[in-house]
């Protein structure tokens, strides 16, 4: 049985992810290599719908930092589940934009609910049969804030996320 390889990458607001990721993408292409290109929270049709709700809220409804590391993870599950294992499982190399480590960052670092929390919400998972595969490589991007900033500054579209105060993203990174 072939197996690909997973890899993430990881980092902040606008410190090139996206970049990084199609140039990666170009080599493989170059070279013939199948690949999958996903990103998180994402990648299927339902984690998508919880993508939007995450990002944008609902209706002016903001999700409270527990409901956002929730609905988080049930599109984590269901991305690693029914696309990201069974494209490893086909030999793919699939790259990421962020996974776990984002979830630490975020909710349990710049929204104050503690790696503990996380901890014990992946180890309850595993205890219930819904183990998450980890990746075979990171490449975490870092940037100062103040840049990344000035990067997001010029998208189209704004998330709730993108309009963070520079503390928030300090925290993250």
């Amino acid at each position: 049985m072939k197996f690909g390889k997973f890899i993430v990458f990881e980092g902040g607001e606008g410190v090139g992810k996206t970049t990084q990721i199609q140039l990666l993408k170009k080599q493989l292409e170059d070279k013939s290599i199948p690949y999958l290109i996903t990103r998180e929270p994402g990648g299927t049709p339902l984690a998508e719908a919880l993508r939007t709700l995450f990002l944008q809220g609902c209706d002016g409804e903001i999700p409270l930092p527990v409901s956002e590391l929730l609905m988080v993870f049930a599109a984590r599950l269901q991305h690693w589940t029914t696309k990201i294992k069974p494209s490893l499982a086909q030999g793919k190399i699939v790259i990421c934009d962020r996974y776990m480590d984002a979830s630490y960052a975020y909710q349990g670092e710049a929204r104050g609910l503690g790696f503990q929390a996380i901890d014990s919400l992946r180890e309850w998972m595993k205890n219930n049969g819904a183990e998450l595969g980890m990746p075979d490589k990171i490449i975490l991007l870092d940037s100062e804030v103040y840049l990344g900033q000035q990067r997001i500054q010029t998208r189209k579209n704004l998330d709730r996320f993108d309009q963070e105060a520079d503390v928030f993203f300090n925290k993250i990174r």
